[in-house]
């Protein structure tokens, strides 16, 4: 048999609002227990001594209790609960120095001979009581449901949690598993991959900027057509390849026209290419003259005479030739006499086989 009525806290402070139990008279020997606090902390009250006063109807009483640090119990008389009706008390402490009390708790006292509990008239109140058990731990936290329910009546909308749940999909490893149909799947995905290859159109031959695939017998057979590096490098002798310079000599009779004529060649095989700088004194050319230069480095062997327009620094323009002699010629290119300043130069660039 459980020996306790009620398991309750009461704090010193003596505004709180009352703490409300229930009892039957049959409950006389039971007991009370009673933790103390002081505005919300734990109460150690060794040494003190308390009393349970309070009042059933018109009859007083004091009931002496036992203290054990914050701990009170109260063990039940027939002065207590003598008759039916509603008890209010209170713990008094005492500890030599000073008495002070704790908040007021009610015990609603229930007749032995009444049956029917619905008919009392603290059964409001019991269902009050009941009413706020069911909503709250004994610590005041929100009860909250273990488990989904959709008829859940606990403070936390555990009714409106389940119907959102519902509606998300379980865990899965498929697309399917998600509800999803119309994607591909990893085995069409590699089929399609697999025939990328076979859908693409091929060139039969290569193609600048084609979208599609070569095949490789036609880049086989377009690099046969091409010439092999190696093959190349043998036909380079360098052998035949002669790089120098030449002094020009002007004619007899123009020496004192000319005060430099030079000139830089490069002879590959039988060809040579001749680069020509005269520089002239301050002298006129009339259009018909020719400033002749002997000591080319060599002889125009073909039987086309070589030609060649050189610019002078001022924009003269005069025709340069060579002909099967040693000897470059030149003439004002339109015919016309032409004045030269000192040091201006003339430029003449001949190619002609040896």
């Amino acid at each position: 048999m459980n020996d306790y009525v009620a398991k309750i806290t009461l704090d010193l402070n003596c505004q709180a609002t009352p703490v409300v139990i229930s009892a039957g008279q049959y409950d006389i020997g039971r007991k009370i227990l009673i933790t103390l606090t002081a505005d919300g902390e734990a109460y150690d009250a060794t040494g003190a001594k308390a009393v349970c006063k309070g009042k059933n109807n018109n009859n007083y009483f004091a009931v002496n209790a036992t203290v054990a640090k914050n701990i009170v119990t109260v063990t039940t008389d027939k002065a207590m609960l003598s008759s039916a009706g509603r008890t209010v008390a209170k713990i008094v402490l005492t500890d030599g120095t000073r008495t002070y009390s704790t908040q007021p708790f009610v015990i609603n006292t229930h007749s032995d001979y009444d049956g029917d509990i619905t008919t009392s008239d603290y059964y409001p109140e019991l269902l009050d009581i009941l009413s706020r058990v069911i909503a709250l731990t004994e610590s005041g936290a929100v009860l909250t449901d273990t488990t989904l329910d959709a008829k859940s009546v606990n403070p936390v909308q555990n009714k409106v949690l389940t119907a959102i749940i519902n509606n998300k999909a379980n865990k899965a490893t498929t697309l399917a598993g998600y509800g999803i149909t119309d994607a591909y799947t990893r085995e069409k995905t590699n089929e399609k991959l697999a025939q990328k290859l076979n859908s693409m159109p091929f060139d039969s031959e290569p193609k600048n900027n084609s979208p599609c695939y070569l095949t490789s017998g036609a880049v086989y057979n377009a690099l046969l057509v091409k010439a092999d590096k190696t093959a190349l490098a043998t036909k380079y002798d360098s052998s035949n390849i002669e790089l120098g310079t030449a002094t020009l000599t002007p004619y007899s009779t123009q020496i004192d026209k000319i005060k430099s004529a030079t000139c830089l060649y490069e002879k590959i095989g039988d060809i040579v290419i001749v680069n020509v700088t005269v520089i002239m004194n301050a002298t006129s050319l009339d259009g018909t003259s020719a400033i002749s230069l002997l000591n080319m480095p060599f002889s125009n062997k073909s039987d086309v005479i070589v030609h060649d327009i050189g610019i002078s620094k001022n924009g003269g323009m005069f025709r340069g030739s060579a002909s099967k002699s040693a000897w470059l010629q030149f003439t004002p290119l339109n015919k016309q006499a032409y004045n030269f300043v000192a040091d201006e130069q003339v430029n003449f660039s001949l190619i002609y086989k040896i």
